[in-house]
């Protein structure tokens, strides 16, 4: 199903009334992790019983939100709500172009190149302006051999992944987030994925991909409705 070769990164809270999953993927070759393949997440998710008996919110960002669906199809009876944010169900040729010269530039151990059109197309200039010329050059030096490697199997997972025409066997409550100008995935394969499901989407109109790292109201985007409660680190409490 294209998901076998699947990495990313997952948060599990487990808390008195729900366990929240948030997922989301790693920056290709700045983050030394090497994931969680998607076989991982469903052990963790075979064995969520022994923790709690109480049922799952997912949260996925990107190609973590192509988890999210995986995971809301193949186990409805336990993902009761979702947030799916700049995400697909599949990828459109602009999505499919984008990847492939990621993987191109990973394959030829270009560190630098790949970052770099990385960082253009998932963040906004405002943002990247905001985290500085100095740190940008710094980051775009990172990436090992090996994180290149990952960094492909990571991407090839998403020119396979195609949900799309079980989206309608979705019957959790589900809230879909875009950026309206993400140049990724594009904005269009959100509200495609929202219409087929019958969901609520929300769309930063001048959002990029990141929205889900830049927007100060993310957050509350995903509380709206009750869908999800985030736990915030900062205030216990709430």
């Amino acid at each position: 199903n294209g998901m076998t070769t699947l990495f990313g990164t997952v948060m599990v809270s487990i808390g008195m009334s729900a366990a929240f999953f948030l997922i989301f993927t790693a920056i290709p070759p700045l983050n030394a992790l090497s994931g969680f393949p998607i076989s991982s997440i469903v052990f963790f998710f075979i064995l969520f019983p022994l923790f709690t008996n109480e049922n799952a919110y997912f949260a996925g960002f990107s190609q973590g939100g192509m988890i999210a669906q995986q995971m809301a199809l193949d186990y409805p009876e336990k993902v009761i709500k979702m947030v799916v944010g700049s995400s697909a169900s599949r990828l459109c040729d602009k999505a499919k172009a984008n990847i492939e010269k990621w993987i191109k530039l990973a394959d030829e151990d270009t560190p630098v190149l790949l970052n770099r059109s990385f960082f253009e197309l998932v963040y906004s200039k405002a943002f990247l302006d905001v985290v500085g010329s100095e740190t940008v050059a710094f980051l775009e030096q990172q990436g090992t051999k090996e994180d290149m490697e990952k960094f492909k199997k990571v991407a090839s997972a998403c020119l396979t992944f195609d949900a799309y025409e079980r989206l309608n066997n979705i019957k959790c409550d589900t809230l879909v987030i875009a950026g309206g100008e993400d140049n990724v995935l594009t904005a269009d394969a959100s509200c495609e994925m929202a219409k087929k499901i019958g969901c609520e989407i929300f769309v930063y109109e001048n959002g990029s991909h990141a929205s889900y790292d830049e927007a100060p109201d993310y957050k509350e985007k995903m509380n709206s409705g009750g869908c999800i409660n985030v736990y915030d680190g900062n205030n216990p409490e709430k």
